[in-house]
């Protein structure tokens, strides 16, 4: 897991997103810098699916920048694993007889920033 995924705002040894306007800067697929971006928002995204509200802000700013600096299949192949694991955490919270609206509420937190590009 990410040592510092409770900290706000992007992993430490990534670069910034590009700026708009600025040319897209794409990692290959195999490159070390594409797999520690992926592995870093894979802790930060599955957490907070999970119901940890503390990495939000870090899930969201790994998924922009991933968004950024990945090749789009990954970034598409990445969001259907979110989007699966999403709704699998919906159903069983579903399925609770006591339901913890916190963890609803960040879980439809990030379906919107994946849902919206």
């Amino acid at each position: 897991m990410v040592e510092n995924h409770k900290t706000p705002g992007p992993h430490p040894s990534m670069p910034a997103p590009a700026r708009a306007g600025a040319a897209r800067a794409l990692f290959a697929p195999d490159s070390a810098e594409a797999c520690e971006l992926l592995e870093a928002l894979d802790d930060a995204m599955f957490t907070a699916i999970a119901g940890d509200e503390s990495v939000v802000i870090t899930a969201r700013d790994l998924w922009l920048q991933a968004v950024e600096c990945l090749p789009a299949e990954l970034v598409e192949e990445s969001r259907e694993q979110y989007l699966r694991y999403a709704a699998d955490v919906a159903r069983r919270l579903d399925g609770e007889e006591v339901c913890d609206p916190d963890k609803v509420v960040v879980a439809v937190e990030i379906i919107e920033l994946l849902a919206a590009g």
